[in-house]
């Protein structure tokens, strides 16, 4: 469904029929050590991606943040991460 991603140009190696993009329900909460930075700069194609997440950083807050509010109060969509199982976990390495 179209409010469970924020949709993005494809790759070339996307299939067709198949969509690219920041898909909502596999976001997962993580800690700062396992944070990388993702280097853009040198593909056209990653820069445009940056460009155009940039552009829309608040639309895409905004999204995440009313997919989380659902999440809450509907429970775990199908297929989706088990965003509660993994609080658990990092709850547990502190």
């Amino acid at each position: 469904p179209k409010d469970q991603y924020f949709a993005l140009p494809p790759r070339p190696t996307t299939r067709p029929g198949c969509r690219h993009g920041i898909h909502y329900i596999k976001m997962f909460p993580i800690t700062k050590a396992y944070q990388r930075r993702f280097r853009t700069e040198g593909s056209a194609y990653y820069e445009t991606l940056q460009r155009i997440i940039d552009g829309n950083t608040k639309r895409i807050v905004s999204e995440c943040q009313a997919y989380l509010d659902l999440y809450e109060r509907e429970g775990r969509p199908r297929f989706a991460v088990d965003i509660d199982r993994i609080v658990g976990l990092l709850e547990g390495e502190k």
